[in-house]
């Protein structure tokens, strides 16, 4: 079970050191794997979303540092083969897989404003948003367990994952399909997903920080409950049904936008049909 908080000491760094005049007149740190770990996990680049960081590369690392291209190259591989942190230089995103252990959302609040971060389109931004919802999930657990304690109903405040379904839902909906952690016992969900029910909210207008063209009905998908539709990756039918619309069109079929990556491609296909059911069984309801 993925812990819910961190339980670590910690000290707070301020960002914006790395720009003071006195701290900038000290001896300046040397080229090293650990002196480039710590500014990756405090430098000025950090924003609202834990770990992910956008318009970086060797060059922009480089100058802020004052070390040589080769330089960070060379500690920027250590840092990479210790699985510390990956990156697509060509998008100019950097991903820490545990940035949010040493960064998490004070309150889903905080995650709303993760709308605020431009991001591209890209497999990395795509794998690490899928993860971080994965990590917001025990602290949805912990909420919702900690107002039902208290005789307080969770549905009528914010959480966490419904904070992020807001932000996502249009822009990234391969990642709210994906990023269900399938190791968090069914007990211990089933309470927040009933709570739930069809209780997901549109996205407010927005299309989250993604540039995928998704016409507007293109709601949230509802959280698993009886009738509803799973939020769990896709099954073994479903991908075998995405790849044979896939190998069908010779390609990415979509027409508002081509996939960059299978994956993209699959996880639009599938969120796009389990959409269509849902309408399906809505209309039925009504008729």
């Amino acid at each position: 079970m993925p812990r819910t908080f961190t339980t670590r000491p910690y000290s707070k760094v301020v960002r914006d050191m790395w720009g003071d005049d006195r701290f900038g007149n000290l001896t300046p740190v040397k080229p090293s794997g650990q002196a480039l770990w710590v500014y990756l996990l405090t430098g000025p680049h950090c924003n609202v979303i834990p770990g992910l960081f956008v318009n970086m590369g060797f060059g922009t690392l480089a100058d802020r540092l004052d070390w040589s291209v080769a330089d960070v190259k060379r500690h920027w591989k250590e840092i990479e083969d210790q699985k510390m942190a990956v990156a697509d230089w060509k998008a100019g995103v950097i991903f820490l897989p545990n940035g949010f252990r040493h960064n998490e959302p004070a309150n889903p609040n905080v995650v709303k404003s993760w709308r605020n971060v431009p991001l591209p389109q890209c497999e990395l931004v795509r794998r690490a948003l899928t993860r971080l919802r994965e990590q917001l999930w025990p602290m949805e657990v912990e909420r919702v367990r900690k107002l039902k304690k208290d005789g307080r109903d969770p549905k009528k405040s914010l959480g966490w994952i419904q904070a992020f379904d807001i932000v996502f839902a249009k822009g990234f909906p391969e990642a709210i399909i994906a990023g269900f952690p399938e190791d968090i016992p069914e007990e211990l969900t089933q309470g927040i997903l009933e709570e739930f029910g069809e209780g997901f909210p549109e996205p407010m207008g927005s299309t989250g920080s993604g540039t995928v063209p998704v016409t507007e009905d293109h709601s949230p998908l509802t959280p698993r409950h009886a009738g509803g539709i799973s939020l769990r990756k896709p099954s073994a039918d479903e991908r075998k049904w995405a790849e044979a619309v896939r190998q069908n069109a010779r390609g990415c079929p979509h027409t508002d936008g081509k996939c960059q990556s299978m994956h993209e491609c699959v996880g639009r296909l599938v969120y796009l049909k389990r959409h269509n059911e849902r309408a399906g069984m809505l209309e039925e309801a009504r008729a």
